[in-house]
């Protein structure tokens, strides 16, 4: 008496589980699941939002299969499941990648292979090789099968794994990325951890023929076990710090296991390099790999090669705050390499790297590219190519990614250098006419940053390259400093005709006509009324700041610290009064910085007239110009 009884066939239980599918479908759509997948595609099927994609039509690489709380924004394993039994059943088997996290196998009827590995980091090349073979036998067991491919986020580790089996199956490693990149991302930006990239191209070398269709299978050719001395690290030309900590470590192999954990080396500090550091005079660090013949046999003849001194080297090395750990007892490491690099230590990571020793072919292992990217382009453009046509080689050459020169401002200066050259170049015509700009001054006159959010005040800091008696290097010296505030209703510009004076440009020979008036300006839709309309944050010099030659302007979050961006040019270069700096045509914008840049967002810089004998006060606009004319 008094026992409430179910009905039939309505079990309280899938009363609970619908609630609670419908609760799950309703908040993923609308709003967490999308928040998660940030720029990765996502597929709509029989009424399910899924993070996964094609990357061709029998590998698909998705998120990972999530039961419980986790489901609330990642793709629910009873979705994923419900879909492959509607597309492929019978006809897919899933591979996992992570380490953190699993599931009972039977959910897929036990067709699922492990190949863990840490989460941001990259997996030893064996465990690559028997993935690869264990997907393409899996493939080619069946027409109809297809290999489904995940980690937690379904992007670093799964697109490392994928690109790894296309180039596999017959493609370069860059056209491997850039398949996964527009397949599984909106932004372009598939694997994204150089690290990772690093690791397809050591997969691609150790790949040779006969590939393609009907060859058959590929031959893996992995390296021997290769050991090195870790003799130093260097940080060169950092700024805002005088110690950095860092953990080597290694991938340990367990035997009957597949996961490789990392096992530390040594930990130890940085230092700052300071003047009269003694340097060892081991040959250890001069000495290069001697590379073996074709079956890895030194001959008795060849000798080991000396490194070409890098620009680290003393003195040079005092012109640059650098920071410094030499082993007095060098550090043994083995097969796959990771270098962390912290604030402190404990907690506060800055960087790491991730390296297979066995494809160190020097003494010297440099993560950099942008410097000795600009030089060579340079060059090539000396040879004749074109600024355009030397970026793109250089790209091919030295990357995977095909970015080579990748910071704005040293891709902008391998276009000045093409400028100042001319004719006669090519084949037997002789080298190039350079004709460097003469020295130009500007005054810059105001510095505005144009459609900012989340932000209402930006610092920054002016330096010029300073020329130094009989010396290369020209070190960067502090013209001014100061903050760009909001931009109220009601701002006050001022009336100074600099403002609205462009560049006065010369014939040929550099003079000015005598009939020759000064331009004005087109003003941009940054001006009254327009500007208001926008959130823009401003800085007017009511004592023109003159610049000359080789400027850098980097924008910080705050006075000390918190770099946002930064911009170089040359002011010889500039051929109107306003310069305008998208965000692609800044330097190292990174998280913080593109969270305070709008839709239309870009950096003013706004001069008076060049150094061409005309000064603002005796020019006359008159008065039929005014604020509200622009």
């Amino acid at each position: 008496m008094g026992l409430k009884i179910s009905k039939p066939g309505q079990p309280k239980i899938n009363h609970r589980l619908s609630l609670q599918d419908h609760m799950i479908n309703y908040l993923a759509k609308n709003f967490i699941r999308n928040l998660v997948s940030k720029q990765r595609r996502r597929m709509l099927i029989a009424g399910y939002d899924l993070d996964m994609s094609y990357i061709t039509d029998r590998v698909l690489a998705m998120s990972f299969p999530s039961e419980r709380m986790r489901a609330m924004y990642r793709n629910p394993l009873w979705q994923v499941k419900s879909v492959l039994d509607m597309r492929h059943q019978d006809h897919y088997k899933i591979y996992n990648l992570c380490i953190e996290e699993s599931y009972d196998p039977t959910h897929f009827y036990g067709r699922v292979e492990a190949y863990p590995f840490d989460d941001n980091h990259v997996p030893p090349l064996e465990m690559i090789k028997a993935f690869c073979e264990s997907v393409d036998s899996w493939l080619s067991s069946d027409p109809k099968n297809i290999a489904v491919i995940h980690c937690m986020a379904g992007k670093g580790r799964t697109g490392l794994m994928v690109c790894a089996y296309l180039t596999y199956c017959g493609m370069s490693a860059d056209e491997a990325l850039q398949l996964y990149a527009d397949r599984r991302t909106t932004n372009n930006e598939g694997v994204s951890i150089p690290s990772q990239r690093r690791y397809v191209g050591y997969w691609e070398s150790v790949l040779s023929v006969p590939r393609g269709a009907g060859n058959g299978a590929p031959i893996v050719n992995l390296p021997p076990s290769c050991s090195r001395e870790l003799r130093r690290i260097r940080l060169y030309d950092t700024v805002n710090i005088d110690t950095v900590f860092f953990v080597i470590s290694e991938l340990q192999q367990v035997p009957n296991q597949v996961y490789r954990p990392s096992v530390e080396v040594s930990r130890s500090c940085c230092r700052q390099v300071k003047k009269g550091y003694q340097r060892t005079n081991s040959p250890r660090y001069y000495i290069s790999y001697v590379e073996g013949d074709e079956n890895g046999n030194q001959t008795e003849q060849e000798e080991p090669r000396i490194v070409v001194q890098m620009d680290t080297e003393s003195p040079i090395i005092y012109k640059k705050s650098c920071l410094d750990h030499y082993f007095d007892q060098p550090i043994k490491v083995t097969g796959d390499v990771r270098v962390i690099f912290y604030e402190k230590m404990i907690g506060g990571r800055l960087f790491y790297c991730c390296f297979n020793t066995a494809f160190i072919r020097n003494s010297l292992l440099q993560a950099g590219k942008g410097r000795t990217g600009l030089m060579v382009c340079a060059y090539l453009t000396y040879c004749g190519m074109s600024a355009d046509e030397a970026l793109q080689l250089y790209a091919d050459r030295r990357t995977t990614n095909n970015e080579g020169v990748s910071i704005p401002s040293q891709r902008r200066y391998v276009g000045y250098w093409e400028s100042v050259l001319s004719v006669p170049r090519g084949a037997g015509n002789g080298a190039p006419i350079v004709n460097l700009p003469p020295s130009c001054s500007r005054e810059l006159r105001r510095i505005r940053l144009y459609d900012t959010v989340n932000i209402d005040t930006v610092f920054f800091v002016i330096s010029e390259l300073q020329q130094v008696p009989n010396q290369v290097y020209r070190p960067s010296v502090e013209v001014s400093r100061s903050c760009c505030r909001q931009v109220k209703k009601g701002y006050q510009r001022t009336n100074s005709p600099r403002y609205y004076i462009s560049y006065v440009e010369g014939d040929e020979n550099g003079n000015q006509t005598e009939q020759e008036e000064p331009r004005i300006v087109v003003q941009m839709d940054t001006e009254s009324p327009i500007i208001y309309k926008k959130s823009c944050l401003d800085h007017y010099f009511d004592q023109p700041i003159k610049v000359t030659g080789d400027v850098r302007v980097i924008f910080y979050e705050k006075m000390i610290g918190g770099r946002l961006f930064y911009c170089c040019f040359n002011t010889a270069f500039i051929r109107n009064s306003l310069l305008q700096l998208t965000i692609r045509d800044l330097d190292k914008v990174g998280k913080k910085g593109r969270s305070i840049c709008g839709p239309a967002f870009c950096v003013e810089l706004l001069f008076g007239p060049a150094n061409t004998g005309l000064s603002s006060s005796s020019i006359s606009i008159g008065d039929t110009f005014s604020d509200d004319t622009f």
